[in-house]
């Protein structure tokens, strides 16, 4: 009896430090998990905290983006019109008949396209007198003056003067400056008018004008020479020669010339590419405007949550990254909406 005594007891001894050793195992497994949870937890404070630093560029940026979705949106919609328009515009003139209720025809369609191309959207155009749409970006429309380039004899100096849009530009050809010499100084003297210039493949000075400017300019270009690269005396009358299709090519179109039918295909295929170009656009802009509004969604939870998290476990930690993160008023604010 005595000895199935000092066995029990001496089980139960062993039972209690068996339960002992679990107990602190249990109690250390503990510990870690909640020393490496806490350090996840600041480790996504963090982040958090950066995050809620970059809110309002974040909000500025889905506003940009929520308008060039809309811009593009619209410019769309008018490019669709453009073309409706510029087809019933060919349709007409291949007929060959200018009666006047055609000719009427012709300058309704005419209208529809200039409003087209006047609309605007929080105070832009979504379109650019060459049928671009613009989104958030400033429009230039490029163009050429006939005979203007760098390819000259070199026996003698010329004078030219250009009055474009009610600006004078002398260009001074010297014979002894290198053609890159000749395009840094006219560069120049084009930015004083407010326009920039650069040069194409085959030398010819090709010249870039704002969009609202563009549209104000009725395209004539009148220059005076010294009778080298220009006739002297009464300065000539050109017209500017823009690289791509504009507006004007189909509202200013004499439906009785030659060229007519060429000249509004020309137009329809600019519209076709920029109405592609605008539908790609916008299905790229769409997605990155999407995940920017999941982002917003699920920002002010994660933030938050993690935050006050954070104040919790230790407030002093929490508010240390505040103080680096925020200065002035905002500082407090952050605090009293954290501490709510």
């Amino acid at each position: 009896m005595k000895s199935n005594s000092i066995h029990s007891a001496g089980s139960r001894v062993g039972g209690a430090a068996t339960r002992g050793v679990n107990s602190a195992r249990v109690a250390r497994s503990e510990a870690s998990k909640a020393v490496q949870k806490l350090g996840d937890v600041s480790h996504l404070s963090r982040h958090a905290l950066s995050q809620l630093k970059e809110r309002p560029k974040l909000i500025a940026e889905l506003s940009d983006s929520h308008r060039t979705v809309n811009s593009l949106m619209l410019a769309i919609e008018q490019l669709k019109l453009v073309a409706r328009a510029a087809v019933e515009i060919k349709h007409i003139v291949a007929s060959a008949r200018f009666n006047p209720s055609d000719l009427n025809q012709i300058d309704v369609h005419k209208r529809t396209i200039m409003n087209a191309i006047n609309v605007t959207l929080f105070g832009y155009s979504v379109l650019d007198s060459s049928f671009c749409p613009l989104g958030n970006s400033a429009a230039e429309i490029e163009f050429q003056v006939p005979g203007l380039d760098l390819q000259r004899e070199r026996l003698t100096n010329e004078l030219v003067t250009l009055y474009v849009n009610n600006r004078m530009i002398p260009l001074a050809f010297d014979r002894v400056e290198s053609n890159q010499g000749l395009f840094e100084q006219f560069a120049v003297t084009f930015s004083y008018a407010q326009m920039r210039l650069r040069i194409d493949d085959k030398q010819v000075l090709v010249i870039a004008m704002r969009d609202d400017a563009w549209r104000k300019w009725d395209l004539k270009v009148h220059i005076s020479g010294q009778g080298g690269r220009y006739p002297q005396g009464a300065p000539m009358t050109v017209n500017a020669q823009s690289l791509h299709p504009t507006v004007e090519m189909i509202t200013m179109l004499d439906v009785r010339a030659a060229d007519a039918i060429a000249a509004i295909d020309r137009v329809i295929a600019r519209v076709n590419d920029m109405h592609h170009a605008a539908v790609a656009a916008l299905e790229t802009q769409g997605r990155r405007s999407q995940q920017l509004i999941d982002f917003c969604h699920r920002a002010p939870s994660e933030i938050g949550d993690t935050i006050k998290s954070l104040f919790a476990r230790d407030g002093r930690v929490a508010l240390g990254a505040i103080q680096r993160h925020y200065v002035g008023p905002n500082r407090d604010n952050v605090i009293s909406l954290i501490k709510k």
